[in-house]
């Protein structure tokens, strides 16, 4: 109360400060990070809720594999053979043991310098050998049967068919020879 000239003005011995209204700004922010936090409890529920049934189905499928491995008896005896499985079991017990390093030094040291082995097709069941070679002339093919024939593991030789081609270095005679190896007759 100015009423007096020169006087004091008033004091305020209220020190607590006059508080604004929030304006409309801080009630959108407040809004929109309420909002994003729904999101993440959501999220974070759904993940919550699908690690629990991954584990679940891990724990179920942990308990059939105990279950099968417990359970798991001796398979009963099957069936005998037929005699076609037995032949084809036949066949492939005499590939296994068949004389490969025998065969393989015998066409080592059959070996001619003119003549090339490009192929080699070998049966150990049937015993049978098959060979594909080039030579540059007729004769190196025979010297190459030649070679072959003298071989104790084969036995046989002959040579099935030849022709003229033309190769690298010019005319060549490709030849295709067979022999019988092994123990079979």
């Amino acid at each position: 109360m100015a009423l007096i000239r020169g006087a004091p003005a008033p004091l305020i011995l209220d020190f607590a400060p006059i508080r604004r209204r929030s304006g409309w700004l801080g009630w959108v922010l407040l809004s929109v990070g309420l909002v994003a936090v729904g999101f993440e409890l959501v999220a974070f529920e759904t993940a919550r809720a699908d690690l629990s049934e991954r584990e679940a189905i891990v724990a179920r499928l942990r308990h059939q594999l105990q279950r099968k491995l417990s359970v798991a008896a001796p398979a009963p005896p099957s069936a005998p053979a037929s005699v076609k499985e037995a032949q084809a079991a036949i066949k492939v017990a005499a590939q296994r043991n068949a004389d490969w390093s025998g065969l393989f030094a015998a066409l080592a040291s059959a070996r001619s310098d003119d003549a090339a082995i490009l192929e080699i097709h070998a049966d150990a069941a049937g015993g049978t050998l098959q060979l594909v070679g080039e030579a540059p002339a007729l004769g190196a093919a025979f010297d190459h049967l030649r070679h072959l024939q003298q071989q104790d593991g084969l036995r046989d030789a002959r040579i099935d068919r030849h022709e003229w081609t033309n190769g690298d270095g010019g005319d060549v005679v490709r030849f295709a020879t067979s022999a019988r190896w092994g123990n079979a007759r």
